[in-house]
C-alpha cells in the first residue's frame, strides 16, 4: 500500500524532469496563460511536500514507549540536519532579502527583481523536501539516475540532428520548432534560437547545460565499458561540440583536469593502475571523436573556434557596435581564403569585447556599493543586453557581485563549500563516485561563469541534482553509523543480562 502511494507522489517529479530536458523555453505547451512547466512544477511541489507530511504523520503515529512523549514525537519527525541544509536556507533567505529590501533601498524596480529571481527561487524551495526524502531513504536514486542517463542520451541525439540539419538547411531549426508547435496545438513560445556569427550552425539552448551529465555518467562507468557505453560517449561528445560554446568546453576540460589531480593518488594504489589506464583511454577516445568530427561533420570549425577563445580588440575607448566594421575588416583581410575561420574569428572578437566591457562596467558599478550591491533586477543603464531581461549578463560572477555585493557572494560561496564538504566528509567507500561528482561540480560552475545558465529553473535543477548526490552520501553514512550504534547497544543489553549485579553476598 505504502509502495503504491510512494509511486503516486513521484509521478509529477518524473514528468517535471522530462519537461526540463525537452521543454526548452518551458512554454512549449500553454494552457491559457499557464505554461506546462509551471503546471508540472506546481504538481511536483505539492506532491513532494505532501509526501513529506504523510511520512511525518506515519512517524508521529508510530513513536511509542519511553520516547512517546509529545515533545519526543515531534522531534523525531525531522531527520538529522547537516551544513548543506543551513547553507541552502541562508541562500534562500538572502535571495529574498536582495530581491526586496536592497532594491527598495536603492530605488530599483521590484518588478525586475521578481522577474529575475522568481523561477529560481521557487526551484530552491524544492531542496527541502528533497533533503528530507533523501535522508528518509524514500528516493530511488538508482531509478532516477538511469532515467536521467537516457534523457541525456536522447537530448544529445537531438543536438546532433539539429546541427546536421541546420548545416544542410539554414531554416532547419526554425522548421523543427514550427513542427513541434503544430503538433502541440500551436500555443508554443519558441526558445531563442542561438546561431553562430553570420548564421553559422550552432545548437545551444538553456537545456544544453544537461549535456555535462553525459560526461559524468561516462566517467562513472570508467573501465566497465560495453558497446553502448562507447556509443553513448560518442553521441554526447558530438552534442557538446555542436553547441559551439567555449564555456561548456572549458568547463569539461577543467573538470577533467581536476578529476585527474584528485584521483591520481587513488589510481596509483595497488590494483588501481588499470583504472588510470582506462582514464587515459577515455581521453584518447574523446580526442579521436573530436578530431574525426572536426574534419567531417563540423567542417574544420572546432579548432578554429577553440583557438579564438581569448581574442579581443584592445582599445582605450568604450566598445560600441559601431566599431564592428573596423573589427570585421581586420579579420576579413587575415582570413580572406577561409570563410568559416573568418566568421568564427570575427564573432569571437565581438563577443569577447562585449564580455570584457561587461566586466569593466560591472566592477565600476559594484565599487559604488561593494557590501550589498544594488539588488537583483539591477542593471547597467548604458549597457542593456536585452529589453526583456536587462538584468541578464554573460559574466555571471561580476554581475552577481554588482547585484548582491560581497555579502551576497559569501552566501553562495558558503553553499559551494558546504556541498563539497559534505560529499568529501562522507565519501568513505565511495571515493570513485566522489571524484566523478567533483568533476561535475567544477565543470558546472566553470561553465556558468560566462553564460547566464544558473539563475533559472534549469540551472537550479542541475544544482539540486548535485546536492542530491551529496545528501545521499550523508544519509548513507549516518544510516550505517546509527545501525552500528543500535547493534552495539543491543549486544550490550543482551550481554548484561548474563551477569548478576554485585551485592553484599556476591562472590568476587
Amino acid at each position: 500500500m505504502v509502495k503504491n502511494i510512494k509511486k503516486f507522489f513521484f509521478v509529477f517529479p518524473v514528468l517535471f524532469i522530462f519537461e526540463l530536458f525537452f521543454g526548452y523555453s518551458g512554454k512549449m505547451i500553454m494552457l491559457k496563460s499557464i505554461s506546462i512547466r509551471q503546471f508540472l512544477f506546481a504538481g511536483t511541489f505539492v506532491s513532494l511536500y505532501s509526501y513529506c507530511f504523510y511520512l511525518m504523520f506515519l512517524k508521529f503515529r508510530s513513536t511509542k514507549g519511553s520516547n512517546g512523549t509529545l515533545k519526543n514525537r515531534l522531534l523525531n519527525l525531522f531527520p538529522r540536519l547537516c551544513i548543506l541544509d543551513t547553507s541552502f536556507l541562508l541562500v534562500l533567505l538572502s535571495t529574498i532579502f536582495f530581491s526586496t529590501v536592497v532594491p527598495l533601498i536603492n530605488g530599483n524596480s521590484l518588478s525586475l527583481a521578481k522577474n529575475e529571481v522568481f523561477s529560481f527561487l521557487l526551484m530552491l524551495i524544492l531542496f527541502f523536501p528533497l533533503s528530507f526524502l533523501t535522508k528518509e531513504k524514500q528516493i530511488n536514486f538508482k531509478f532516477f539516475k538511469k532515467y536521467i542517463y537516457y534523457l541525456v542520451f536522447f537530448l544529445s541525439l537531438i543536438h546532433i540532428v539539429l546541427f546536421v540539419g541546420q548545416d544542410i538547411n539554414s531554416y532547419f531549426i526554425y522548421n523543427y520548432f514550427f513542427f513541434l508547435n503544430t503538433i502541440l496545438g500551436r500555443t508554443s513560445i519558441f526558445p531563442t534560437i542561438m546561431l553562430g556569427h553570420a548564421g553559422v550552425p550552432r545548437v545551444f539552448f538553456t537545456t544544453s547545460i544537461f549535456l555535462l551529465l553525459g560526461m559524468y555518467f561516462s566517467l562513472k562507468k570508467l573501465g566497465k565499458y560495453k558497446l553502448f557505453d562507447h556509443i553513448y560517449l560518442a553521441v554526447n561528445v558530438l552534442a557538446i561540440v555542436s553547441t559551439m560554446t567555449k564555456s561548456l568546453w572549458c568547463g569539461i576540460l577543467i573538470g577533467l583536469v581536476i578529476y585527474l589531480i584528485v584521483s591520481f593518488r587513488n589510481f596509483k594504489k595497488e590494483g588501481k593502475t588499470k583504472k588510470l589506464k582506462s582514464f587515459f583511454l577515455f581521453l584518447a577516445e574523446i580526442s579521436a571523436f573530436v578530431v574525426i568530427s572536426n574534419y567531417t561533420i563540423f567542417n574544420d570549425r572546432i579548432f578554429h573556434h577553440f583557438g579564438n577563445s581569448f581574442v579581443y580588440e584592445s582599445s582605450k575607448d568604450d566598445y560600441s557596435e559601431d566599431k564592428d566594421d573596423e573589427f570585421k575588416e581586420k579579420i576579413r583581410e587575415k582570413f580572406k581564403n577561409n570563410a568559416a575561420a573568418y566568421y568564427d574569428r570575427e564573432g569571437s572578437l565581438i563577443s569577447n569585447n562585449i564580455k570584457i566591457k561587461q566586466i569593466q562596467l560591472l566592477l565600476r558599478k559594484w565599487t559604488e556599493k561593494p557590501l550589498m550591491g544594488y539588488g537583483y533586477g539591477s542593471y547597467l543603464e548604458n549597457f542593456v543586453r536585452s529589453d526583456e531581461a536587462p538584468f541578464s549578463y554573460e559574466m555571471v560572477l561580476f554581475s552577481l557581485l554588482m547585484k548582491v555585493g560581497i555579502l551576497g557572494i559569501l552566501f553562495w560561496l558558503f553553499l559551494i563549500f558546504s556541498l563539497i564538504y559534505i560529499k568529501y566528509k562522507y565519501r568513505k567507500k565511495e571515493e570513485a563516485d566522489y571524484f566523478c561528482w567533483l568533476f561535475l561540480v567544477s565543470s558546472f560552475f566553470v561553465t556558468v561563469q560566462t553564460n547566464p545558465l544558473i539563475f533559472n529553473s534549469v540551472g537550479i535543477a542541475f544544482l539540486l541534482f548535485i546536492c542530491a548526490s551529496a545528501l545521499k552520501s550523508f544519509s548513507t553514512a549516518k544510516g550505517k553509523l546509527e545501525r552500528t550504534l543500535a547493534k552495539g547497544k543491543k549486544n550490550y543489553s543482551s550481554n548484561s543480562e548474563k551477569f548478576e549485579p554485585l551485592g553484599t553476598n556476591a562472590k568476587i
